[in-house]
């Protein structure tokens, strides 16, 4: 453990109760297009927690997905406000859920009680209970 964080480890007394949470994340919003110069993709869109591995899932299908909104501006005629907006709708609604359901799951499993009450942990892995 480095400082600062062993610092006010050592620090505090050794009753005390410390919490640490170092997930970094917000369920997804709106963003507008900054004048239909700007848009989001990736974790800037929706960052979430690791514990689920679908950050890198969730990017790749925000550059398909804005890749098919800037063809449909460039060959298919469509106002770029519109493409933009349409691809940020498809984005919140995506990375919002994502979002949510990593930060749950990684919830749960840092948290030993929940995790006892998991379907994996009471049954385990076999090729019979999948």
């Amino acid at each position: 453990m480095a400082d600062p964080f062993q610092s006010a480890f050592i620090a505090a007394p050794s009753q005390a109760k410390l919490y640490c949470e170092r997930l970094g994340q917000w369920p997804t919003v709106g963003w507008g297009t900054g004048n239909n110069s700007m848009t989001l993709a990736g974790d800037a869109a929706h960052p979430m927690t690791f514990h689920r591995g679908k950050g890198l899932s969730n990017a790749i299908a925000d550059a398909t997905k804005l890749c098919e909104a800037l063809k449909q501006h460039v060959h298919g005629g469509k106002a770029i406000q519109e493409v933009l907006l349409a691809y940020q709708q498809e984005v919140v609604e995506r990375g919002r859920n994502a979002v949510i359901s990593s930060y749950k799951n990684s919830m749960m499993v840092t948290d030993w009680e929940r995790v006892k009450e998991s379907a994996m942990f009471k049954m385990g892995i076999s090729k019979d209970n999948h």
